[in-house]
């Protein structure tokens, strides 16, 4: 009887691990997804911005890049297919 709950204990661990290496390989490939997403929201606003002007200033490009908010980087790219000049999207980023 002792090797009877042994063994299903054991057969329950495996099992348990591959559950758990499925939900891994599940959150990796749902936090890939979102990751690509919010880069190519970046570059989009990028690009652009460089549209309005040959450069950008790093302090903007920087703030851009750090912001993982799909809400707020779908506002900003909104934003940048309105403006007449990257001064003032910087100017009402800020606000």
């Amino acid at each position: 009887m002792v090797y009877n709950l042994e063994l299903t204990l054991k057969e329950e661990r495996l099992k348990n691990r591959e559950e758990g290496k499925i939900e891994g390989k599940i959150e990796g490939k749902i936090e890939g997804k979102i990751e690509g997403k919010i880069e190519g929201k970046i570059e989009g606003i990028l690009e652009l911005l460089q549209e309005l002007s040959d450069s950008i200033p790093e302090e903007l490009e920087r703030t851009i890049r750090v912001q993982k908010s799909m809400e707020v980087l779908s506002s900003w790219l909104k934003l940048a297919a309105k403006v007449d000049s990257v001064e003032e999207f910087a100017k009402r980023i800020k606000n």
